[in-house]
């Protein structure tokens, strides 16, 4: 398996918000939440959350001096995508 990574950032954050950026990993894109610079911290959401229920708490800690990352974890809807196993789906609601 051959694991190629390529970071892509949207339009620049408004002051006080973190950054979406995406990063592409064996064909798939990632979205992702970042602020700040330093040692990592990652924000990770269950359901029904996403990666924008952390942007606060990302603040304070980008401002102590840590790199606050919140990856998007919900694929939207119920979008196909090739995958060498059998998927069941159901829906939730």
């Amino acid at each position: 398996m051959t694991t190629r990574s390529t970071a892509l950032t949207a339009p620049k954050a408004a002051d006080g918000e973190p950054a979406l950026k995406y990063v592409q990993a064996n064909g798939v894109r990632f979205a992702y939440l970042e602020q700040g610079s330093g040692p990592l911290v990652m924000f990770m959401h269950g359901f029904p959350d996403n990666a924008w229920s952390y942007r606060k708490q990302m603040q304070v800690f980008a401002e102590a001096g840590y790199r606050a990352v919140s990856p998007f974890l919900r694929r939207p809807r119920f979008r196909r995508m090739e995958c060498s196993i059998p998927l069941r789906w159901a829906r939730i609601s």
